[in-house]
């Protein structure tokens, strides 16, 4: 009606992701339930729109992947997913993340160093993918915990950089373990995402050699640690510099709850 040529998604994950379904939706569907059933319809789809991506997080890295995560009212977690969904452009500057807070910054953080992670040790990555994914987690491994504590400006610059790279290798290989176990955590919880998957990415990194994922070796080259828990303990100084303990039972999740978190899995 208003005759709009562009959407501009301005904010963290969830506003970028709102901003991509209305473009998407514009002139063909009036709810994202819709949407989703022409999508899985195999309907042609093509965006009447220009969408414009501007986060202000570091990061889901939602600005250059091509899908939403949409949450129903009772919990449940599902994806409007279609190659469309890429933004046109996208604008990148760490300056915007500056008043973000420590959880949030610790939160957006560990998602970020997960999906590149997962990147690495999933089963769809390549050659380009795995450059992106390894150069994100030496970023964040090395900027994190003062990015929550004591940010400077280049402790904001390298997590944005690190967030982005993690964002372009997770557009080519999805997301693996640590975001399948992690939705019930956030939808029935309401555990924040980069806590969950944080939680989740520290148990992988904890299982010993003979249970671990063997591309597990990946995330540990990339890192630059010896083993497994130096990558661990950068994850938990995270949780550590929000106060808060990386366990399900600290977090006041029972432990009933686990034979659901990974059937919704």
């Amino acid at each position: 009606e208003r005759g709009v040529e562009t959407i501009v998604g301005l904010g963290g994950g969830s506003a970028l992701d709102a901003a991509r379904c209305v473009s998407l939706m514009l002139g063909r569907a009036e709810t994202v339930a819709e949407l989703r059933a022409q999508i899985e319809a195999e309907s042609t789809i093509e965006r009447t729109v220009d969408l414009v991506q501007v986060p202000t997080t570091a990061g889901t890295g939602a600005e250059v992947t091509p899908w939403a995560s949409v949450w129903s009212p009772s919990g449940s977690k599902s994806s409007v997913d279609h190659p469309t969904g890429f933004a046109d452009r996208a604008y990148i500057d760490p300056r915007l993340t500056d008043s973000m807070p420590p959880r949030l910054t610790a939160a957006v953080g560990l998602d970020a160093l997960t999906h590149a992670m997962e990147s690495l040790w999933g089963r769809r990555g390549d050659a380009i993918a795995h450059q992106l994914a390894s150069r994100a987690i030496q970023l964040i491994d090395e900027n994190l915990e003062p990015a929550i504590t004591a940010p400077t400006k280049e402790n904001r610059n390298a997590m944005t950089l690190g967030a982005l790279l993690a964002g372009m290798a997770l557009s080519k290989t999805r997301s693996a373990i640590a975001h399948a176990l992690s939705y019930q955590l956030t939808g029935e919880h309401h555990l924040e995402h980069g806590l969950a998957v944080g939680l989740i990415a520290l148990a992988v990194l904890r299982l010993p050699s003979n249970e671990a994922p063997p591309e597990r070796d990946r995330v540990i080259a990339a890192s630059g640690c010896e083993d497994a828990s130096g990558l661990a303990q950068t994850i938990e100084r995270a949780f550590k510099a929000i106060e808060v303990s990386p366990s399900l039972t600290a977090l006041g999740i029972p432990s009933a709850s686990t034979d659901g978190i990974i059937q919704t899995a």
